[in-house]
């Protein structure tokens, strides 16, 4: 056996070796682990008076004459319990704003008309942080 067919079948064998050490080592997960986990963050998310979350998002499409254009818009989201949301997005095509006092929700395209709607009377009165978004 040459020194070269050696060195390889010792790399080899060693290769072997560690796979089989790395296949011993990874502990089994138990079957419960994901469903604890989401037990504890729905639990968690559903003990808290407001949320707030903002998002960016693109979008690249390619036209017919393999130009490429890309759309990107952004937005945020206000949640207050035990009623009252606030979306809105912003981007190229569309400035659009969504409220919603626990009785009515209101669509506002912000871009058309240039002005902003007042915040609704029950989010004024209570403090609320929904009308200063």
């Amino acid at each position: 056996m040459t020194p070269l067919k050696a060195r390889a079948r010792r790399w080899a064998g060693g290769a072997l070796g560690a796979v089989a050490l790395l296949a011993l080592a990874v502990v089994p997960a138990k079957a419960n682990d994901g469903d604890a986990r989401k037990k504890a963050m729905s639990d968690y998310v559903a003990g808290q008076k407001s949320l707030s979350a903002t998002h960016d998002a693109d979008i690249e499409v390619v036209t017919p004459d393999l130009q490429k254009v890309q759309f990107t818009a952004s937005g945020t989201v206000l949640i207050e319990r035990p009623a009252g949301l606030r979306a809105t997005r912003t981007g190229a095509y569309a400035d659009v704003e969504l409220v919603f006092d626990g009785k009515a929700a209101t669509v506002h395209n912000r871009g058309r008309t240039g002005s902003r709607p007042p915040a609704s009377p029950a989010a004024r009165n209570s403090g609320s942080r929904l009308g200063a978004l």
